[in-house]
């Protein structure tokens, strides 16, 4: 059984979407449920193009490995059969796969965020 992951979001690669520090669910299952395909469809978007967590050496790193440092990024399909793996900061690279390449294998896909109200909590106490 692929239990569910936490992490703590280390990098700003995703933000404005996931802000450093972010909490995450990684569901490590890759099912997809009826109601996540029907809104995709009303929504007129591919169930697959959502964000994962992949190993910091998606290309060499087994994808059962969860102890290896995770990295998060939105994985993209296009027509042509391209994937794209990129970041919502505009600052950081994209990466392309093309048809017959050999692609990264996603450990799971983020289901959820969760933020601090107060970041300085600590230091508003002292």
């Amino acid at each position: 059984m692929n239990y569910p992951l936490l992490m703590e979001m280390g990098e700003d690669s995703m933000e404005p979407t996931i802000a450093k520090g972010d909490l995450l669910l990684i569901d490590r299952s890759f099912g997809l449920s009826s109601a996540e395909r029907q809104r995709a469809e009303s929504e007129r978007r591919s169930v697959h193009d959502v964000i994962h967590a992949f190993g910091s050496d998606p290309l060499t790193r087994s994808s059962n490995d969860s102890t290896s440092h995770l990295i998060i990024r939105r994985t993209q399909y296009r027509l042509d059969a391209t994937m794209v793996i990129r970041c919502d900061n505009p600052n950081c690279p994209e990466a392309f796969y093309l048809r017959g390449q050999k692609r990264p294998i996603p450990v799971g896909r983020v289901l959820w965020r969760g933020t601090r109200i107060c970041r300085d909590f600590v230091s508003e106490l002292g």
